[in-house]
């Protein structure tokens, strides 16, 4: 016998006035797997066709989850009060961008075979709005955390980073649409570009330092916060990938106009990213492997019961992922190539395993649960 679908809290009403930004880090994770999917070279399957697939379905769960946001803002709107005195809620708010972001990607990987340079322009024009949203959720956010919050060392997570990679998410976007955007703007967009990337890198890795201390104090989180000890693998990932493509792009533009003084600064500037980039990858791969050893560590103990912060598992792990795969188109390393593609087989098992089990939630309704409502 087939329920009737939100049975769990009775209606879809209940769904709209329970709806929180934290869905959104669906969107995330469906884009990140699209991009690295694309990445396959395999002969065998059409992996291309795949991700455009996926990067589809991923445009359809942004409108779906945006639609309800409106809802709830329209028919609820006391709840952003709510929402924003939360101590928890509101670092999820960045999810939104991040996970438009993917979209806006997508545009450009997929968009342009399809829908020709029309896709160029949509990309840039929401990359606009999605540079606007990162910039708001890093100053809004971190001062409600200072104003209205109440926080403590043992409660602490990596969900802290969640508003401060926003910017790091929009810089990479920006990076991959240099290339595409008008010469005489493309300059001062690089510098935007560092600019988002300079803020974020450096905030994110300021709370990966306060998370470090607070792991070692008071251990790891509770078991439903395990998926949290991947999210540093977030701004390592997106910091790595984004200075390098921010180098790349920039030796690629010929800057009319700029002094031998300037062409000297962006052969330096490429030397240096691959520097940073490099450090940030690294950094990244020591957090992998200590997040999968707590891993293993909480499925020895007992099972893991769902939430959507299983969605933590696939774009922290897919944006390390995606340095990975252009340190080793770079590099040219076969092992590296191999290590991958490995990856990228994983996060797929992954997110398909999140999404089915996200998509009974959704529908049965027990996954919509605003814990700000009495």
């Amino acid at each position: 016998m087939i329920t009737k679908p939100f049975n769990h809290n009775g209606g879809l009403s209940q769904v709209i006035r329970h709806f929180t930004p934290n869905w959104f880090a669906a969107v995330m994770g469906t884009g990140i797997t699209a991009i690295c999917l694309n990445t396959l070279q395999s002969g065998l399957i059409e992996w291309h066709f795949i991700a455009t697939y996926v990067w589809f379905l991923n445009i359809i769960i942004f409108v779906i989850l945006l639609s309800l946001l409106v809802a709830k803002t329209t028919l609820y709107p006391e709840s952003w009060v709510r929402m924003l005195k939360n101590s928890v809620q509101p670092m999820f708010l960045s999810c939104i961008p991040m996970g438009m972001a993917t979209i806006i990607n997508g545009f450009i990987f997929f968009g342009i075979k399809i829908f020709g340079n029309i896709a160029i322009d949509i990309a840039i024009f929401l990359w606009w709005i999605d540079v606007l949203m990162s910039i708001i959720c890093i100053v809004i956010v971190p001062y409600f955390m200072f104003k209205h919050h109440e926080h403590n060392l043992k409660n602490m997570t990596a969900v802290w980073a969640l508003p401060f990679v926003a910017c790091n998410v929009a810089a990479l976007s920006g990076a991959i649409l240099l290339p595409y955007m008008p010469i005489d703007t493309a300059f001062a967009v690089f510098i935007l570009n560092i600019v988002l990337w300079s803020i974020s890198i450096c905030l994110a890795l300021g709370i990966l330092v306060i998370l470090f201390q607070r792991l070692a104090l008071h251990q790891l989180p509770p078991i439903e916060l395990a998926s949290t000890m991947w999210l540093p693998l977030g701004p390592t990932g997106t910091g790595s990938l984004a200075i390098f493509m921010l180098g790349k792009s920039l030796v690629g533009l010929h800057f009319v106009g700029l002094s031998a003084q300037y062409a000297g600064f962006i052969q330096g500037f490429y030397v240096l990213s691959m520097f940073i980039a490099l450090a940030l990858w690294s950094f990244g791969t020591w957090w992998l492997i200590i997040a999968f050893l707590v891993t293993l560590s909480y499925i020895r103990k007992q099972v893991m019961s769902f939430n959507l912060g299983f969605w933590g598992y696939t774009f922290p792990f897919g944006s390390y992922i995606m340095a990975t795969v252009y340190f080793a188109r770079t590099t040219g390393f076969s092992l590296l190539k191999s290590y991958s593609e490995a990856l990228i087989y994983i996060l797929a098992i992954i997110w398909l395993a999140v999404f089915v089990r996200t998509l009974f939630g959704a529908y049965h309704g027990y996954l919509f649960k605003d814990n700000t409502i009495e």
